[in-house]
């Protein structure tokens, strides 16, 4: 006589249900100066967000040589001034999660963001992604990187570009690299006066009014591009207007570089975040919530 067959329990109900996306009051996307601004912000309205991050949390400002116009200290790195807004953000059990945000869509009234990792869907976003290096021709260039990233003691470094990140970076090579040379196409460095006295002051050499056959002539062990940055908002899969420094959208707020790109400087991206957590909670999420 056949054994009777039990009861068979069925799969457990997550099992059978689709992969419905984590929802959020915000997503606020990079985790520099402004990200984490906004991410404290939103964290004392008491707000359900998450914040992303696909880099070095703290952003370019990380590799700052020094940073003379943030009130409280007369003169600090970039990495010490980051390693404090990073403790201030782990003291209030903020987690940054490391993954990349792919894409943003809109549909059904709400923001869809695919990241390498899952899919999350929020009320409104915060871009404080910062900006795209300008490329150079150079398949070995790299662009505004962290010099602690690159292994360069005893080695020779180029850096093209004559601003503020270029000295900023030639500065910080200059510590361990056995010689660095700053060449730009212009008559002369736009970089503030403070930057170009330190670089001659230790011995990094300048070459000014290079044309491109010039500069591409230039070699060393390690080159390193900063000839500007640029806005780019590709990851949204539709077009966003930003007039005088706003967004035609509330419920997508731009804040740092990307809003500024002419004003990158840290002060006003903690200002940008605040603002635009401010703008998004009055107008998209407050009266959800009451």
């Amino acid at each position: 006589m056949p054994a009777k067959l039990g009861f068979i329990p069925c799969l457990p109900c997550w099992l059978c249900l689709p992969c419905w996306p984590i929802m959020f009051d915000l997503v606020i996307i990079g985790a520099g100066p402004a990200g984490l601004s906004a991410a404290i912000h939103a964290k004392r309205l008491g707000l359900n967000f998450t914040i992303i991050e696909r880099g070095t949390p703290g952003g370019q400002a990380t590799v700052a040589w020094k940073i003379e116009n943030f009130p409280g200290d007369l003169s600090i790195s970039g990495a010490k001034l980051m390693d404090r807004f990073l403790s201030h953000v782990n003291e209030l059990e903020i987690k940054i999660q490391r993954t990349e945000a792919e894409s943003v869509s809109f549909k059904d009234g709400l923001y869809l963001v695919r990241t390498d990792q899952e899919d999350i869907s929020s009320n409104a976003l915060i871009l404080a992604t910062g900006l795209e290096p300008v490329r150079i021709s150079r398949p070995d260039a790299h662009y505004y990187p962290d010099p602690n990233s690159l292994r360069h003691e005893g080695r020779t470094v180029l850096v093209i570009g004559g601003g503020d990140s270029a000295f900023d970076e030639a500065i910080s090579f200059s510590a361990k690299a056995k010689k660095v040379t700053i060449a730009m196409r212009g008559a002369g460095p736009k970089a503030i006066p403070g930057l170009v006295t330190e670089a001659i002051k230790r011995g990094i050499e300048i070459k000014c009014g290079l044309n491109e056959n010039e500069l591409a002539k230039l070699d060393a062990d390690i080159i390193v591009a900063c000839i500007g940055k640029r806005r780019d908002l590709n990851i949204l899969d539709d077009p966003l207007q930003i007039t005088n420094h706003k967004s035609q959208i509330t419920a997508i707020q731009l804040a740092g570089d990307i809003l500024h790109p002419n004003i990158r400087h840290i002060a006003v991206a903690l200002g940008d975040g605040i603002t635009a957590v401010e703008t998004v909670y009055e107008n998209n999420i407050k009266n959800g919530r009451s």
